[in-house]
């Protein structure tokens, strides 16, 4: 059932991911819109991709390294923006109540993080990296939820297909 589990995830990404009306407003070839397309297609799956890389390294460490993982992980984020900072002059305060958004954001992805690293030592990472692969699942409703955006009729077909995909992946032995 694990397997079924898995294919089923894979469709819910795609049905929960994909634009409500992208096939409507395709910019025309050539275009200044059709380059910023192409660039934020780019940087989608770069960031994918060095998402993907994250989670898999991460998988990798051993248990007898505890939590030291993220630490470093942590650690190279913030030297890496602030690098960034320096060269670009730009400054990295912000205003009050964004700080406590980016604190908030920043705990919350640490506590996800450390959960799927103990996830990964726990079980099977194929499993693991279904249920992780879902987030846009959590996206979109916390989107319908808080900014009250419409669920697409596809959206929601995928949001159940993603909870059929966890009681598969969860069920198996």
């Amino acid at each position: 059932m694990g397997g079924l589990g898995v294919g089923l995830a894979g469709a819910a990404i795609v049905l929960i991911s994909w634009a409500p009306s992208a096939e409507q407003h395709a910019p025309e070839p050539g275009s200044t819109a059709a380059r910023v397309r192409r660039q934020v297609i780019f940087t989608a799956i770069g960031a994918g991709m060095a998402f993907g890389a994250f989670l898999t390294l991460l998988a990798q460490t051993s248990s007898s390294e505890g939590l030291w993982p993220l630490v470093s992980a942590r650690a190279i984020t913030v030297a890496g923006h602030l690098a960034l900072a320096l060269l670009t002059r730009q400054t990295l305060r912000l205003a009050r109540p964004a700080l406590w958004i980016a604190l908030a954001g920043g705990a919350l992805d640490l506590c996800a993080n450390a959960l799927y690293l103990l996830a990964t030592r726990a079980a099977l990472i194929s499993l693991v990296g279904t249920i992780t692969s879902l987030y846009p699942a959590t996206t979109v409703l916390l989107a319908s939820l808080v900014l009250r955006e419409r669920i697409q009729p596809r959206q929601g077909f995928g949001l159940l297909c993603a909870a059929a995909a966890l009681l598969l992946i969860t069920k198996t032995p």
